[in-house]
This record gives structure tokens, C-alpha cells and sequence, in this order.
């Protein structure tokens, strides 16, 4: 756990930094989102000319606790489908995430572009591919994603996936069940949405199913309120297309199987027959800190839950 100390007054220091201040290292070129948590800008490296994305966390607006654990699950995942932190600076009031900046946009930019607003189902499954084992690879470092969707996948110019914003992540023990604090209701799996504690990597796992049918259909499978989505949740009603294949239903189908010890894990969807045609994951991470070798990316965070 990282050291927190207090000045006389003021917000928590968490002892983050491995730089001095953000000026003194990167210029800031302009800000690209706005959240009640802070803002996201690009800056650029003074030294390399490196472009790179900044999240800035107000201290005011988040507990030290959730800073501190965005952090740590950020430099506990280096996979090439993980956006990479590069650098954390620490100011009185503020904590500025430096981070991988990727060029594509976000997967629901992606599929909003696309005709009817349905990627393809061979793009469709190169994207998924990554993003399935992005998330067995975090399972497995004991972590769950907890906000995983569209807006949190950013693509960047190779047509790789990259899983963005550790924020409503936590670390878990196998068996054990969690509690975190938001994520985004129509990605949330029914268990989440009944109780305070539930098993982390089920949700993510039922994230995948949403975010599968909505690349494949244009849509949502479950709308309304809270109630009427877990009514329609638990009635097992999920009617997919016809233009879908057999093999990608039946994998949306097991992803949104509402009792959760049912549900397969990362590692198993990783073996269903329609993701065997994918093209090959990304072998290596070109970007690992501290390293400054790869050209940088571009990134949208959703700082909203």
C-alpha cells in the first residue's frame, strides 16, 4: 500500500509521484473531456516530443483510497490490450494520471460510424478477441474491471483493442465476493443490480455479453429502468438477430446467463468455437513503463460512471 500522510491542512499527500510536477516534464497541448472527477488533456513529453494522454483526479472530489487503488491496478496490468500508465504526478490538490495515448477512438465511436451501427462479425470478433483476453489476463492478476463498456475499449490504429479506466476497479480473492462503488446499470449484470456484494469476475463476464450484442446489433439487449432490466434479465428473454450467426448467439447467450456460477469464465470464453477464427492477439507490449519506446495512442475517458 502506497504511504498517506497529511500536511498541517489540506487534501491527504498519497505519496504517488515519480515526478515533481507535471510543467516540468510534458506540455499540455489541450483538454479533451470534462468530469465531475477532474478533466482529460493531451500533453506532450519535453523531452522526446512523445504525445501522451493526462487524467487529472481532483482530491477534493475522490477519496484517496480510489485514487490510490486506480493506480495500482493501472501498473499491476501490463498487457498490450491495457492502456499503459507511464508516469503518476502528484500536486497539493491533484493527481495526473500519465498514460498511453491511442489514435482510434472508443469502441461505441466505432460502432456508431459503421452502417445500421453493426460492426461486422470478423471485425467485430478480432476486437472481441482482445478484449476477452485483456480481461482473463486481469482475472487472473486478481482484478476486476467493474465499468467494463463500449466507451472504456478505445482501438487504436492497428484495429487492437485497449481497456481503459480503472476507476470502479478492485482488487479480489478467488471465492470471495466484492463490493464496488458504480459502474455504468445497462453493462451491470443482474446480481449487481439485487444486491451490495456479489462475485467480481461474473460481472465482467456479463459486460462482454453486452458489449458483444451491441457490437453485433446496433442496440442494448436489456432497456428501462432498473426494475424492468432485471425483470427482463431474470426471464432469460434475450432475442438476438437472425443475421447473427449460430456460434456468436450461442456465445451471447452463455455470456448473459443470468445465474452466475453458470456463467463461463474469460478463460473459457477464450475456447468458444466462434472466437477460434480470430485473427491473432497482439504478442507483446510495445509501451511498458519506464520504458519511452512506442509512438503513443489516442484516448477518450468517460469520467462519468
Amino acid at each position: 500500500m502506497w504511504p498517506v500522510f497529511r500536511r498541517d491542512e489540506g487534501p491527504l499527500w498519497l505519496g504517488l509521484s515519480t515526478s515533481p510536477s507535471l510543467e516540468e516534464n510534458y506540455e499540455v497541448l489541450g483538454c479533451f473531456a470534462h468530469g465531475r472527477f477532474g478533466k482529460v488533456f493531451q500533453a506532450k513529453h519535453r523531452g522526446t516530443g512523445m504525445l501522451v494522454a493526462v487524467k487529472e483526479l481532483l482530491k477534493a472530489k475522490v477519496r484517496a483510497v480510489y485514487i490510490i487503488s486506480e493506480v495500482e491496478n493501472l501498473r499491476g496490468l501490463q498487457h498490450p490490450n491495457f492502456v499503459q500508465l507511464l508516469e503518476v504526478v502528484e500536486t497539493y490538490d491533484k493527481v495526473y494520471l500519465v498514460l498511453e495515448y491511442v489514435t482510434g477512438g472508443n469502441l461505441r465511436q466505432r460502432i456508431l460510424r459503421t452502417e445500421n451501427h453493426r460492426l461486422p462479425e470478423e471485425e467485430a470478433r478480432g476486437i472481441f478477441r482482445d478484449i476477452v483476453g485483456a480481461m482473463d489476463y486481469c482475472h487472473t492478476q486478481g482484478i476486476v474491471h467493474g465499468d467494463l463498456k463500449p466507451q472504456n475499449v478505445l482501438i487504436d490504429s492497428q484495429g487492437h483493442a485497449k481497456i481503459c479506466d480503472l476507476g470502479a476497479g478492485c482488487r479480489f480473492l478467488p471465492g470471495k465476493e466484492v463490493f464496488l462503488l458504480y459502474g455504468t446499470r445497462k453493462y451491470c449484470a443482474p446480481e449487481r443490480l439485487l444486491r451490495g456484494w456479489y462475485r467480481g469476475p461474473p460481472m465482467d463476464v456479463w459486460a462482454l455479453g453486452i458489449i458483444l450484442y451491441e457490437m453485433l446489433t446496433g442496440q442494448l439487449p436489456f432497456n428501462g429502468d432498473k426494475t424492468e432490466m432485471v425483470q427482463t434479465m431474470l426471464s432469460g428473454r434475450c432475442s438476438c438477430p437472425q443475421s447473427i450467426s449460430r456460434d456468436a448467439q450461442d456465445l451471447i447467450w452463455n455470456l448473459l446467463c443470468f445465474n452466475p456460477r453458470m456463467q463461463p469464465t474469460a478463460q473459457e470464453v477464450l475456447q468458444h468455437q466462434w472466437l477460434q477464427d480470430a485473427p491473432p492477439p497482439v504478442l507483446s507490449c510495445s509501451l511498458c513503463p519506464p520504458k519511452w519506446q512506442s509512438s503513443m495512442l489516442w484516448i477518450a475517458w468517460d469520467l462519468n460512471p
